[in-house]
């Protein structure tokens, strides 16, 4: 089989079986690479799985084919792709019930961590609520995760806006712009809304 053919089938058929699982749960760093392992062997062995030199690094063979590379999937890039689909649904209020019942269940899971914030209590949550949750914190910054720095909230009756730990009024939270206020306050948990009256 050619190397064009393999490609394909690294697209259509490997990098896709994983997809409702990469949708759910975020990917253990072991079966990633794994995964990438198989991928790798396929593109440069084909089927027969026959040792070949891999002529060009995996970084290269995942960026984009108008970037030099073959155009693969970095699976780890679509998992937190697919996981940050579920942070926006859950921020905008779009999904129904399963919002509701997040919000009645983990309510105490607050200030937002889709925004920058971290969770106070995540012991007893199911596992992928706490992967939604801890997406995009400070150990995946290293991997330019992109979610909660570009994303604001708008504050409407604020109930639901954290006032020192969601980014309600520009980019950088209060709680981190006026340390020194925050560790005077009293309110630290207050929300927009309360701390008005």
């Amino acid at each position: 089989m050619c190397l064009g053919g393999r490609v394909v089938l690294l697209n259509s058929v490997l990098s896709a079986i994983p997809i409702f699982y990469m949708s759910v749960m975020k990917m253990p760093v072991s079966v990633w690479k794994k995964i990438v392992r198989l991928q790798r062997e396929f593109l440069w062995g084909g089927v027969k799985r026959s040792r070949s030199i891999p002529w060009v690094s995996w970084a290269v063979v995942c960026q984009p084919k108008r970037e030099g590379g073959l155009g693969v999937r970095d699976l780890r890039q679509v998992n937190l792709a697919l996981l940050a689909k579920w942070q926006w649904r859950y921020l905008i209020g779009e999904g129904g019930l399963w919002r509701d019942i997040l919000i009645a269940r983990y309510e105490e899971c607050y200030p937002s961590p889709h925004l920058g914030g971290r969770p106070s209590r995540l012991r007893g949550v199911s596992s992928w609520w706490s992967n939604i949750s801890l997406l995009g914190g400070d150990r995946e910054a290293s991997r330019e995760y992109w979610f909660s720095n570009g994303v604001t909230k708008v504050i409407r009756d604020g109930l639901y806006t954290h006032f020192w730990h969601d980014p309600w009024c520009g980019p950088i939270i209060l709680r981190v712009r006026f340390r020194r206020l925050f560790l005077l306050s009293l309110q630290v948990d207050g929300k927009v809304g309360d701390l008005g009256h």
